[in-house]
């Protein structure tokens, strides 16, 4: 029994691993306003480059 469910717990975490992909989701835009305003964050503001939506940092967006 306790072989069973050791096997059962193995099993269930390392089918996280083949479950789990990469995605990169990109967000088409055509001018800043159309990229999501995280104003809390003021690390990372979003701006339109090559009509996707990418992160850049505050000081470097001017």
């Amino acid at each position: 029994m306790a072989k069973t469910l050791l096997f059962v717990y193995a099993f269930l975490f390392l089918s996280l691993f083949l479950l789990s992909k990469e995605t990169d989701a990109q967000i088409s835009c055509t001018k800043d306003k159309d990229c999501p305003d995280i104003s809390h964050l003021k690390i990372l503001i979003f701006k339109c480059i090559n009509n996707i939506c990418e992160a850049v940092k505050p000081d470097a967006a001017e």
